[in-house]
């Protein structure tokens, strides 16, 4: 690596960092004063607060602040070598413009890779630290949760349960112990569909198996259905009695959002709901977004680099604003791509995709200018 290429991306990942400092802490201030009402109601101490903000972080640069600070960046950087007409001096030892800002090229690619990583690893972790922190240290829920965990009910609940299995409920009731219009699908190998049973009610009957986790249900009015060599058998039951790994508590338990639900989590969750029958857009949309966001950042970068070469002739806050701009264009356009896919408008591939595929043939397009 050439001298020239590490003085660039020192200078781009200086500034960046000096962007995510600055926008990061900004978004924390207002939304301090937006909550500290609530803060100071629930009694909560500066250490949870502290904590919670710091757990809130990951997610403010990975769905926030990233595609800003890296746009500011192109600016501090890029922006100053050509107002300092630094840029002017390595075109003049014979180096294309191209050829200049390749490194920060390949830097907003491993951005973006790094951010795909970061919001499936510390994102996820994070945002399940700071509900947990939430519900127990500030909405005191957790404590409360427990003593009315038997009097919870919930309505359509779908569960991914041990041994394969997959619960779709139409309500539960925890003081009953009972589940209303239940539908359990057991899969084999390649998530194929070897049982179902389907009730109008399910009864936890004892407890005296909880340390094995067993459970015995007892299942009322309902059909038992066995799938094997593209064959079907049917069993029509008026009680049908069996042993399994859940109990009512972890039905009444709240489950995960699907935002916070890691990859392979989200993969599975939605390939059981697809051999359930149930509409996927939803999550097929999540699913494809969650890949598709983080490449934001880089083509951000192909929008940004070639306004900010230009830095000296049209002005820093010219260019500044006018790639600004440009990004709230492509946000607004995501978010409306993004909508339309979960209405079905749009395949969710599509309402993922096509928005960076969009921009980014607008930035090569920019590039294609930078020696004009």
């Amino acid at each position: 690596m050439k001298i020239i290429d590490r003085y660039i991306i020192v200078e781009f990942l200086r500034a960046v960092f000096v962007a995510l400092i600055t926008f990061v802490t900004v978004y924390i201030i207002v939304d301090l004063f937006d909550n500290i009402s609530t803060f100071i109601d629930k009694d909560v101490g500066i250490f949870t607060v502290l904590l919670y903000y710091l757990y809130e972080t990951p997610s403010i640069i990975g769905t926030i602040v990233a595609p800003v600070s890296v746009l500011l960046a192109c600016f501090l950087s890029i922006g100053n070598l050509s107002r300092h007409f630094e840029i002017a001096g390595m075109r003049t030892s014979g180096m294309s413009l191209y050829r200049i800002v390749m490194p920060v090229f390949v830097v907003g690619i491993l951005v973006s890779i790094f951010m795909v990583f970061m919001n499936e690893t510390v994102m996820i972790y994070t945002n399940n630290k700071k509900e947990t922190l939430k519900n127990e240290k500030i909405y005191k829920r957790g404590s409360e949760g427990k003593r009315r965990g038997k009097s919870l009910k919930r309505r359509n609940v779908y569960y991914i349960g041990e041994k394969n299995r997959f619960y779709k409920i139409g309500l539960v009731d925890g003081k009953t112990r009972t589940l209303h219009k239940i539908s359990i699908y057991t899969f084999g190998k390649e998530y194929r569909l070897v049982e179902r049973i389907d009730a109008k009610m399910a009864k936890e009957k004892s407890e005296e198996r909880k340390v094995k986790r067993e459970n015995e249900w007892v299942f009322f009015d309902g059909v038992r259905r066995r799938f094997k060599d593209g064959f079907e058998e049917a069993e029509d039951f008026k009680e049908y009695t069996i042993i399994l790994p859940e109990s009512i508590e972890d039905f009444t338990r709240e489950q995960k959002r699907i935002e916070d639900m890691y990859l392979n989590e989200l993969k599975t969750y939605i390939d059981r709901l697809k051999r359930s029958g149930e509409n996927v857009i939803r999550e097929s949309v999540e699913l494809h977004c969650r890949l598709s966001f983080p490449f934001m950042n880089f083509i951000i970068v192909l929008l940004g680099v070639p306004l900010a070469c230009r830095v000296r002739r049209s002005g820093f806050v010219l260019g500044f604003s006018i790639s600004l701009f440009c990004s709230f264009l492509y946000w607004g356009f995501t978010q409306t791509a993004k909508a339309l896919g979960q209405v079905g408008s749009l395949s969710p591939y599509l309402s993922a995709w096509i928005p960076n595929f969009s921009f980014f043939v607008v930035g090569i397009l920019l590039v294609m200018t930078l020696e004009k």
